[in-house]
């Protein structure tokens, strides 16, 4: 094997070897270190060199938003492992790695209590249940932190990039929020509700953030929120239009979405596609039938302007697209999503209320690239 093969992945080899007690403590000169760390990756068994090229090829394979977070994981645990009492770091390593992370989360508890003001030991000796809602309140509580120093110029000057005072913006988030609503299990409105009331004690960077959490969660295609699930929920004429053409698997309750909206109607429409077949009506808006919302024909209209406004490669492979896409659903809402992002143009009732910038200054980015 060439010598420049052997030295490709040894960044992340060298994390890898942080994390199985191998590699020196950091020297300052990183290509020293480097040096270092790939002189004990050369005396390591064969076997052993191979899982740690297997675990960096994984790496590698994985998008690189992912790569950027497992690295961060990597390197937050080393860190974490060299803190640790020498007799301590022992027992970690020589725990066998099935059994590793029940020993890792034992200690990372024992740390987070022992770090607990008296008063809130002695619940937890009374209460160990309460352990879980403590860490999440500490979580919570250092994430307003965060926004707060980040946010703090805004915050001086009495002004932040989401108007929650403004009544326009607030209708048009209750709008979106009738939307989401049916998406959201129990723990989610329970969650959205206490943030709610953090805003109404003015914590705005609480619900903020949740509402944000919430939104890439649970993405809502425009149009309709709920529709056919099954074959007897299907509009009479779409049923006649399948059974005159024999197209009969959506009747199965193993035909693929079952159940589900809107899955089950975009698998309908893609078996009818598949046969050079053409519904009656679709289920969802198209470009023509949006103009028949005033919220939808707003939007496509800003969109439509954006991106005729700069005749660039980037902009007309949009126009084309849409252009392609325009009489189809879920095809057409889903491409509006994506121009909604992309030109920071929202979709009254179906994304965030305000500017993309706005929204993304409330954004706690954790174990993602530096």
């Amino acid at each position: 094997m060439k010598r420049h093969d052997r030295i490709r992945p040894l960044a992340s080899i060298s994390v890898s070897l942080l994390i199985v007690g191998l590699v020196v403590a950091a020297e300052p000169d990183r290509t020293e270190l480097l040096r270092t760390n790939m002189a004990i990756f050369e005396r390591l068994p064969t076997e052993r060199q191979q899982q740690l090229r297997r675990l960096d090829q994984q790496l590698h394979d994985q998008p690189p938003i992912v790569q950027a977070r497992l690295q961060n994981v990597m390197e937050d645990y080393v860190r974490w492992l060299k803190r640790l009492p020498e007799e301590q770091q022992k027992q970690v390593l020589a725990t066998p790695p099935e059994q590793r992370l029940t020993l890792i989360r034992q200690i990372r508890d024992q740390q987070f209590i022992d770090s607990l003001p008296m008063a809130l030991k002695q619940r937890l000796e009374k209460e160990p249940g309460l352990l879980a809602e403590f860490r999440q309140n500490e979580e919570i509580w250092r994430d307003d932190w965060l926004l707060v120093k980040r946010n703090w110029d805004e915050i001086k000057a009495n002004r932040f990039a989401l108007p929650f005072h403004d009544e326009a913006f607030r209708a048009e988030l209750e709008a979106y929020l009738a939307n989401l609503g049916p998406h959201l299990s129990n723990e989610e409105r329970d969650l959205l509700r206490k943030a709610k009331n953090s805003n109404d004690e003015g914590n705005v960077f609480r619900y903020a953030r949740r509402l944000l959490e919430l939104s890439d969660r649970h993405p809502l295609l425009p149009g309709p929120q709920d529709g056919p699930k099954t074959w007897d929920a299907l509009p009479l004429d779409i049923r006649e239009f399948l059974e005159r053409n024999q197209i009969v698997s959506p009747k199965q309750p193993n035909f693929e979405g079952w159940g589900r909206w809107p899955d089950y109607a975009a698998h309908v429409t893609k078996v009818v596609r598949e046969k050079k077949l053409k519904l009656p009506k679709e289920f969802g808006p198209t470009l023509a039938t949006s103009y028949a919302q005033p919220d939808f024909r707003l939007f496509v209209g800003k969109i439509e302007k954006l991106m005729d406004k700069d005749k660039d490669k980037d902009k007309l492979a949009d126009r084309m697209l849409w252009s392609q896409t325009k009489d189809h659903w879920p095809e057409f809402p889903k491409l509006m999503l994506d121009m909604s992002k992309k030109y920071g143009v929202p979709i009254p009732g179906y994304t965030l209320p305000g500017s993309a910038a706005g929204w993304e200054k409330v954004r706690v980015k954790k174990n993602v690239g530096k």
